[in-house]
């Protein structure tokens, strides 16, 4: 009788290890949440160098800054037309 008490806890204990609240299970989650934001974080940092990259050109660019000018702000050197398409 205590044997089979045993295996019936036993298997209890086997059910809650991989399926409860702090089970492998939920292991297996957090380690895919842990490398999905791993994943974002790169791509993050990746955006970043390339912003810094655009604001460097931005910085060091009078072309840039003409050109930038002219598409958005409409803007034109003294004697020159602007044709809307």
């Amino acid at each position: 009788m205590a044997l089979f008490f045993l295996c019936i806890e036993m298997l209890l204990f086997g059910l809650v290890y991989a399926f409860g609240p702090h089970g492998l299970s939920m292991l297996a989650k957090l380690e895919q949440s842990y490398y999905d934001t791993e994943v974002r974080c790169q791509e993050l940092e990746n955006k970043i160098g390339r912003m810094e990259q655009d604001v460097d050109e931005w910085e060091h660019s009078s072309f840039l800054k003409e050109k930038v000018a002219r598409e958005r702000l409409l803007m034109k050197k003294p004697g020159e037309t602007i044709y809307f398409r």
